[in-house]
């Protein structure tokens, strides 16, 4: 009876013991990719806008920067939501509750969703309303297009990706999310710097971007 007792203590520990090294495993990654990410992010962030200077002027450059930041206080229509899809998750992937998780993400799926929905119709009212309070010598439509362009990519991840992102964050695998992301954002930084050195059009260097 003793020797079968300490037979399922060493068991237990032995998956205690794996469990928490796959934890620290997960981590690990999850924090090489992260700051792999950033400095992507921050590598091509300064040497994109400064070609843009170069090549189109300050007043172009000035005008990818302001929808950059417009896009960026956009993201507030997640009011939060994901925070909180994904401490609930937290409790579910846990307990192996599928169920639950199923019920969680459906409903943030839901969310989501609309908040696409509503990112593309503001992106599209402030296409409009942009150029007509804001001077320039740039024309209406290029300025119309490339805020269009730019803003495209957020509304896409809100319906497409968002509920993805916040899943595999819950289980602990968010460096894949992060892989995707940092591809991404690499090959489409050096296509708009190729296409900014041929001195292509803005509009379709802004459409070769796709912003996650």
């Amino acid at each position: 009876m003793k020797k079968v007792e300490h037979q399922s203590l060493v068991h237990l520990i032995d998956a205690i013991e794996k469990r928490f090294l796959m934890k620290v495993k997960r981590s690990i990654k999850n924090l090489i990719f992260g700051i792999i990410s950033q400095f992507v992010v921050v590598a091509f962030g300064v040497l994109i806008p400064r070609l843009f200077l170069v090549h189109f002027g300050s007043e172009v450059n000035g005008l990818i920067s302001s929808i950059s930041q417009i896009v960026v206080y956009l993201s507030l229509l997640e009011a939060g939501v994901g925070a909180a899809s994904l401490q609930a998750l937290y409790r579910q992937v846990a307990n192996a509750d599928k169920k639950s998780i199923n019920e969680i993400l459906s409903a943030t799926s839901d969310y989501y969703k609309k908040t696409g929905v509503y990112y593309f119709l503001c992106v599209i009212a402030i296409a409009v309303l942009y150029p007509v309070f804001v001077h320039s010598t740039i024309s209406w439509s290029t300025t119309m297009l490339v805020i269009l362009l730019t803003g495209l990519g957020g509304a896409f991840n809100y319906y497409f990706q968002g509920t993805y992102s916040i899943f595999v964050t819950a289980i602990g695998k968010s460096y894949v999310d992060t892989l995707i992301v940092t591809v991404i954002n690499i090959l489409t930084s050096i296509s708009r710097i190729i296409l900014i050195i041929q001195g292509f059009n803005i509009i379709i260097i802004q459409g070769s971007s796709y912003r996650v």
